[in-house]
């Protein structure tokens, strides 16, 4: 189960489709991807650990995109947010590459 760390106000983010299934998958190949993520960076809203946690599996901004029905560029825009968060400074490393240690 994710931690509830939303934030006040963060009610209008929308919950994947299909989350409770990919959740349960993506436990059992990834187990403690979440709470590890979550405890280094505590600042991800839940919205931001779906999102990487998708990113995490290889899906492209796209495919993120059309699963929470939402422009691509609002994916793109939590991809910035999440690197911002997690200090990505370094344009060069790329953020599915970066997931893979958690």
């Amino acid at each position: 189960m994710l931690p509830e760390n939303e934030k006040p106000g963060a009610s209008h983010e929308l919950r994947p489709q299909g989350w409770t299934e990919f959740e349960d998958a993506f436990n059992k190949t990834h187990p403690n991807f979440f709470s590890r993520l979550s405890k280094k960076y505590q600042d991800l809203s839940q919205q931001e650990l779906h999102i990487c946690a998708m990113i995490r599996v290889g899906m492209a901004s796209c495919e993120i995109a059309e699963r929470l029905v939402v422009p691509e560029r609002t994916i793109e825009n939590h991809r910035t947010n999440i690197r911002k968060k997690a200090n990505l400074t370094n344009t060069k490393q790329k953020l599915s590459t970066f997931l893979m240690r958690f």
